[in-house]
């Protein structure tokens, strides 16, 4: 999510969008060498990468997928990446990249307008917070739900552990305008932590 990445960075930074971005343009320019996993999927999705040229075009050149070791050139992206640079998240939601995001999506069944991105807005939630070993551990919350997974996971943990520091995350957000979960709540047992309870309110 670019605009909250930068609302983010603009809030608590220390370094400006550019010198944040940098080492990921670099990266980008250098390319990188596809690995086993690389190849495997996209011999899998093959079927899917040839309906999008230039998908196919940066991972199947020459209409076969890339091999282990072959070089993946990702310039592309190193260019997006720095006009994002110097343009700010605008270049996306307000810009000459949204108008080519939007276009290339209406051209393959998308919905997104360009209204749509500039109209997009960030939403501000409380997030999870829990203890384990010691430390204070905050995650995203509902609707994503790797926040509550991994809070699950290291109460669990303890319980194995049989450690004394278990993990009571409590989960508080604002209600969707969809009408999905308003409060989540996750309760323990502090000396045991043998039983978790998920309330959710609509």
């Amino acid at each position: 999510n670019l605009k909250a990445w930068t609302e983010v960075l603009k809030a608590g930074g220390t370094m400006s969008l550019a010198e944040v971005i940098e080492p990921a343009v670099r990266f980008a320019s250098r390319g990188i060498k596809a690995s086993q996993y690389l190849h495997d999927t996209i011999v899998q999705m093959e079927d899917v990468i040839r309906r999008f040229p230039e998908t196919a075009a940066t991972y199947m050149p020459n209409g076969k997928p890339l091999q282990p070791g072959d070089h993946v050139d990702r310039s592309d992206y190193a260019r997006t990446l720095r006009a994002i640079s110097e343009n700010g998240p605008d270049h996306l939601y307000k810009g000459v990249l949204g108008e080519i995001v939007c276009d290339y999506l209406s051209r393959n069944g998308g919905i997104i307008t360009t209204q749509d991105l500039a109209d997009y807005k960030t939403v501000k939630r409380k997030p999870i917070k829990g203890k384990y070993r010691g430390y204070e551990l905050f995650g995203p919350p509902p609707p994503s739900s790797a926040g509550v997974h991994i809070a699950e996971m290291l109460w669990f943990r303890n319980a194995d552990e049989r450690t004394a520091d278990v993990v009571g995350p409590v989960v508080e957000h604002a209600a969707e305008p969809s009408g999905a979960a308003s409060g989540l709540t996750l309760e323990h047992d502090t000396a045991m932590a043998t039983d978790v309870q998920e309330r959710s309110e609509v």
